[in-house]
């Protein structure tokens, strides 16, 4: 499982990258050129917050589906010695 964490994913996602041909021959970009443009940082940033409140979500439903046991639980639990 070792190997798979160290590159597997990453390995697989440049295998279908098509080629550049250029990729030598081109000049170095700007030190101060960003990575990511605005457009690619607000997409980031949207998936992260749903993903948030999609997680949240699902917590309280466990949480709430826990209580409601651990209540039915409590109520019969004299019945059940």
């Amino acid at each position: 499982m070792g190997k798979f964490d160290e590159g597997g994913p990453q390995g697989i996602a440049l295998a279908f990258e098509p080629k550049e041909k250029d990729a030598m021959q081109r000049n170095l970009e700007h030190l101060k050129t960003p990575l990511l443009t605005r457009r690619m940082k607000t997409i980031i940033f949207g998936f992260g917050i749903i993903t948030d409140f999609f997680i949240v979500a699902l917590f309280l439903w466990f949480f709430k589906k826990a209580f409601r046991f651990r209540k039915s639980e409590r109520l019969f639990s004299p019945l059940c010695r």
